[in-house]
């Protein structure tokens, strides 16, 4: 199965009732990660936009205008009604188009945003210099990576065996390893977030593609392609363990 293949999948699994709280999630992400100057009148791409829950926070938050891409078509059909609901739609576009190949002009956004998407295509290191070479000189950049750790090797080999299973096991046993996976990991439960265990657990187990990198090593990249890194976040929000590490850039005039 392919990362395409997967996520059209994995997006068809969320219910409409389910859309308000991860929204709101959502928008407590965004204050996190960006300010209100890289927000307020910017003209933004969104990577990665799955459903649209960023690209929406961003255009309520004030966004000139929002672009988001995905290559998941179903999860740019439900972008585009969710946008219609929350009146936003004029402000966003919604684009079917991989990261790895991104079809717009160098210096064509003020801030780049890719939250839990570009280590899932197939080579992270092209989709970030796309995403680089997109980003307006003293733009701003916010991404994030998975963190290569010890336990990587061991994480990596179960997905690879999972990945041998029939898709229509993947939900149920999503819900055991939730349940299993709690008192380990003490899993936070921020405000918004759903008790769905096929969104918590099944792009961990089943998507085909996951990369992981040490922080040095993006930060080097960042330096090497003339940005200055302005925040460095060494751990992700959602858990107690540091699964992620995330990456504000400014690029040099």
């Amino acid at each position: 199965m392919n990362t395409n293949k997967f996520y059209n999948n994995w997006f068809k699994k969320l219910q409409n009732k389910e859309y308000e709280p991860l929204l709101k999630a959502a928008q407590s992400h965004i204050s996190l990660c960006l300010s209100k100057e890289d927000i307020a009148g910017k003209k933004i791409l969104d990577a990665g936009c799955g459903i649209g829950l960023n690209s929406i926070s961003l255009a309520l938050n004030g966004a000139d205008s929002v672009t988001g891409i995905d290559i998941c078509k179903p999860a740019i059909e439900i972008a585009n009604r969710m946008a219609e609901n929350y009146n936003v739609s004029k402000k966003i576009n919604f684009q079917k188009m991989s990261m790895t190949d991104i079809e717009f002009e160098d210096e064509s956004f003020d801030t780049v945003f890719a939250w839990g998407t570009i280590c899932h295509t197939s080579d992270p290191l092209k989709s970030l210099a796309h995403l680089q070479r997109v980003t307006k000189k003293g733009g701003t950049i916010f991404i994030n990576f998975y963190k290569w750790h010890w336990s990587t090797p061991i994480h990596s080999t179960i997905r690879k065996i999972m990945s041998f299973l029939p898709a229509f096991t993947h939900e149920s046993i999503s819900k055991i390893l939730y349940y299993l996976m709690w008192p380990i990991f003490k899993i936070k439960k921020p405000g918004g977030r759903i008790n769905n265990p096929w969104i918590d657990i099944g792009d961990w187990f089943f998507v085909p593609i996951r990369y992981h990198y040490k922080p040095e090593d993006i930060i080097y990249n960042f330096t090497k392609n003339r940005f200055a890194i302005v925040d460095f976040l060494p751990k992700n929000a959602r858990f107690e363990f540091s699964s992620q590490f995330y990456i504000k850039a400014k690029r040099i005039a």
